[in-house]
C-alpha cells in the first residue's frame, strides 16, 4: 500500500470486518439522521437510535465505558 493510505487505514487491520461494517453503517445513519433531521422527517427518531444502539455496542466491546455510557444516555 502507499503511505497515505496506511496513514489513514492502519488502524482498522486488526480489525474484524463485522466491527468495520457495523462502523460504517452507523456513520450512515447518522449522516441519514442528520439530513433528515434538516428536512423535518419523523424518521430522525430511529435512524438516530439505530446510530446510537450501533455505537453503544461497539464502545462497550471495546471497552471505552465512559464513551459507551454517554451514548447509552443519549438513546
Amino acid at each position: 500500500m502507499n503511505p497515505i493510505s496506511d496513514f489513514f487505514f492502519y488502524q482498522y487491520s486488526s480489525y474484524s470486518t463485522l466491527d468495520i461494517t457495523l462502523e460504517i453503517t452507523a456513520v450512515i445513519f447518522g449522516f441519514l439522521s442528520v439530513w433528515l433531521s434538516k428536512q423535518n422527517s419523523i424518521l430522525v427518531f430511529p435512524t438516530g437510535m439505530i446510530n446510537t444502539l450501533i455505537f453503544v455496542y461497539s464502545l462497550l466491546k471495546w471497552e471505552l465505558l465512559g464513551d459507551m455510557m454517554i451514548n447509552a444516555y443519549y438513546f
